[in-house]
């Protein structure tokens, strides 16, 4: 499992608004749970669409896009 998953937020559709976010291993496995996934992806541990969803209920607004920088393990 990945320590973190560092993420770049983009909040709307020109890209003017963005955010760095670092998910931890201890959100990942809520969202393993939280989500019921049966199975983790292999190399992002959770699929990239639940971590999209995962920003959403956690800041309580719909990310336009989300991106992957970094995985640390």
């Amino acid at each position: 499992m990945p320590s973190y998953i560092n993420v770049t937020i983009i909040w709307d559709s020109r890209g003017e608004s963005m955010s760095f976010y670092s998910i931890s291993s201890w959100e990942m496995k809520d969202i393993v749970e939280n989500y019921n996934q049966v199975q983790a992806h292999l190399l992002y541990y959770v699929h990239p669409h639940l971590l999209k969803e995962w920003v959403w209920d956690i800041f309580c607004k719909e990310p336009y896009e989300l991106t992957i920088d970094s995985i640390m393990f």
